[in-house]
């Protein structure tokens, strides 16, 4: 709500409230004094007081309401008979009375509006008040010509879930209150600490413009970050919630909470996406956010006008130098030649019921390949956490691989640990349905999350790409060159292939090939391609984009 809105608001409800109090006392002494029963008609607008300005508003309005048919209201007009001085102060009294009753009333139903009732801690509502008077505030201080600062931080309880799962709901209720007790004292500059979801916190920080406020507003940050790398004690035991927030600091023509508010919730969003502890988020981000709401909208339409294809990145068999397949990554054409970036779209895809027929697609594309070009076998796809936990997906790649006739062991999905976090149980499970129908399952990514080594034993999956995390320094650091041999050797041991990704100089692919490696992927052996370059690329050695015999293993 702007300022204007709220300054009329007040104008007419003050303006109904004086209308009230000179309608009753014009009443009361038309129709002969306080010795009928008129007076108490001044009782509507002090429990109107009441309501909307609390108790000291009711009880201004009370005063002035005892002293309308007070001491110069007769007790009977037609016979101009005055007020005992008992009489008017008694009703002044008891309007007092009245009014710090009704205030009281109405405060405690303010309170548990603004409240939540599982934790105590102040809501949404209470948040958006507390930032509307922090910017009128902020505004006042600028006639003195300071600059306060207004920022607001959102911090997601990224692992709240495990507490729930582990301990039970009033567990994690109470770690939420914890930690937010513990927030609330970081800075005197953080006004209150509020529940903004079921696994996120906001803060409001305010400053008196006494500072640089983009300098203070990171050292605040810190300080989260600081705080979420305590334990919380829960049900006797020490606990470690992972924090991820966004923030944003306000510009000087701010006026909507709200808007402030969703900004620095986007500001969360794109931290989690990037991986980050934290984003701040900026004024140009605004038109990113609308740009990629507006380019979720079309991925239906893109489906049925085919604007989707696949790129294909080559394997290269390291014992061999001989191509082994390929990974099939989606592409979007953006109708002038180029292709929208995956990361523009996919992370939001992956979270709406779209992944679902894109993933088909992207499939009905893999089978497509896999009949006309069986020498492009393996063709291996990548699997969100929906697409896992799809029961009915997972029937309908059985029947797709039927219906193009090839076989299932030429079709590769991988997954990711994220994938089986939300619902191990059932990605278990289906982890099994898709090995009992033939179809290679390997652990992307791996050794990116904390539960990796925990999912070799536990899922009956064929093989794990070890992520470009750990190649990035691998000519120079030989602790690297241990972990991954280290990795190489467990997957052996239990019957696995290794795929290293992210390859990008012959010096790498010659000490994973060296370290046992299985398969390479990467830049410097091939970047992803359209299909004809990829067949082209499998049809003459010559065209392939590097010389692969660097990597081979006798």
């Amino acid at each position: 709500m702007s300022d204007h809105s709220s300054l009329m608001i007040h104008t007419v409800q003050i303006a109904m409230i004086l209308a009230l109090l000179v309608a009753g006392t014009l009443i009361v002494y038309y129709t002969g004094g306080t010795g009928f029963a008129y007076p108490y008609l001044l009782l509507l607008p002090v429990i109107l007081s009441s309501s909307l300005y609390r108790i000291w508003g009711g009880v201004w309005c009370a005063v002035v309401a005892g002293l309308l048919i007070g001491p110069f209201m007769p007790l009977n007009t037609t016979e101009n008979l005055d007020q005992s001085t008992s009489n008017w102060l008694a009703r002044l009294i008891m309007f007092i009375i009245i009014a710090w009753f009704t205030g009281s009333v109405f405060q405690r139903i303010r309170n548990s509006l603004s409240t939540d009732d599982r934790t105590s801690l102040p809501n949404y509502k209470a948040l958006h008040e507390d930032v509307r008077r922090a910017l009128l505030q902020k505004r006042l201080s600028r006639s003195i010509r300071k600059d306060p600062m207004v920022m607001v931080v959102i911090v997601r309880l990224v692992d709240l879930w495990e507490v729930t799962e582990a301990f039970g709901v009033d567990a994690a209720d109470r770690a939420t209150e914890l930690l937010a007790r513990e927030l609330k004292t970081l800075s005197t500059l953080i006004h209150n600490v509020y529940l903004f979801g079921s696994s996120e916190l906001a803060l409001l920080v305010t400053t008196h413009g006494d500072g640089d406020n983009k300098t203070i507003g990171l050292n605040v940050i810190a300080q989260i970050e600081s705080a979420g790398e305590k334990n919380l004690t829960v049900n006797n035991t020490a606990v470690r919630i992972q924090l991820s927030a966004g923030s944003y600091i306000t510009t000087d023509a701010e006026t909507d909470p709200a808007l402030m508010i969703k900004r620095a919730r986007f500001g969360l969003i794109t931290a989690l996406e990037l991986g980050h502890f934290h984003h701040s988020f900026e004024v140009t981000d605004d038109q990113r956010l609308e740009s990629r709401i507006q380019l979720i909208s079309r991925v239906r339409d893109a489906l049925a006008n085919n604007e989707f294809e696949l790129f294909y990145q080559p394997k290269t068999d390291l014992r061999t130098g001989k191509p082994a397949g390929c990974e099939g990554l989606i592409r979007w054409a953006d109708g002038a030649g180029g292709f929208i970036s995956p990361g523009a779209f996919m992370p939001k895809v992956e979270k709406t019921t779209l992944i679902t027929p894109v993933t088909r697609h992207v499939i009905h594309l893999a089978c497509d390949l896999i009949r006309r070009k069986p020498e492009a076998t393996p063709v291996s796809i990548n699997w969100a956490a929906q697409n896992l936990l799809d029961d009915q997906l997972i029937d309908w790649l059985g029947e797709t691989v039927n219906a193009f006739g090839i076989v299932s062991t030429d079709l590769e999905i991988e997954i990711t640990e994220g994938a089986l976090i939300n619902d191990p149980l059932h990605a278990r499970e289906n982890v099994g349905r898709l090995r009992k129908m033939g179809f290679p399952v390997s652990l992307d990514d791996f050794g990116t999350g904390y539960s990796s080594f925990q999912y070799l034993t536990q899922l009956p999956i064929t093989g794990l790409k070890i992520d470009r995390a750990f190649v990035i320094n691998l000519e120079y650091d030989p602790t690297a060159r241990k972990v991954i041999k280290s990795i190489i050797e467990l997957a052996h041991s239990l019957d696995l292939s290794v795929t290293v990704e992210g390859l990008e100089t012959s010096e790498q692919c010659n000490i994973v090939s060296s370290l046992g490696a299985d398969y390479a992927q990467g830049y410097y052996l091939a970047k992803p391609l359209a299909e004809h370059h990829f067949l082209a690329y499998l049809a003459e050695p010559e065209s392939r984009l590097r010389h692969t015999t660097v990597v081979c293993r006798n």
